[in-house]
């Protein structure tokens, strides 16, 4: 795999074809599957002064993990 910037803002990425058709055969094999995660852990959301004025959004939870 080659890495290079490209200019204002853009980087090229060379991959092999090799690996692009490896990818590619999982993918039509297997279907799409979701990337390996870590363990379980709990995670604790406060809902903390909404606006009752205003629609609820995410941006309204707060994370403390």
């Amino acid at each position: 795999m080659q890495v290079e910037m490209a200019g204002a803002g853009f980087i090229n990425v060379h991959l092999q074809k090799d690996f692009v058709s490896h990818q590619i055969s999982e993918l039509l094999q297997k279907g799409v599957r979701p990337p390996r995660s870590g363990p379980r852990r709990r995670v604790v959301i406060d809902m903390s002064s909404p606006n009752i004025a205003k629609e609820m959004h995410v941006g309204h939870l707060r994370y403390d993990g």
